[in-house]
């Protein structure tokens, strides 16, 4: 596994389970941002923004796995 891969998919984990229950008080401000969280609706907005950036966390990943992937296969490395 790369680096990259598991910087950015644990914290998008995370914010996906944190969009449906609370994050520890201690760690609460990093799984919150209002300037991104107010572009969706008022009701829920912490809950669609922490699924949005997610989201987006876990693609970045499974992205950079696909490249490394791709890299290895077409240099012939196992």
């Amino acid at each position: 596994m790369t680096a990259d891969l598991i910087i950015l998919l644990v914290p998008g984990i995370l914010y996906l389970v944190f969009a449906f229950r609370a994050p520890p008080k201690a760690i609460d401000h990093f799984f919150t941002h209002r300037a991104l969280f107010s572009l969706f609706p008022e009701p829920n907005r912490v809950k669609h923004g922490r699924l949005a950036v997610g989201a987006l966390l876990i693609f970045v990943a499974l992205g950079g796995l696909a490249d490394a992937i791709y890299s290895a296969v077409t240099l012939g490395h196992t």
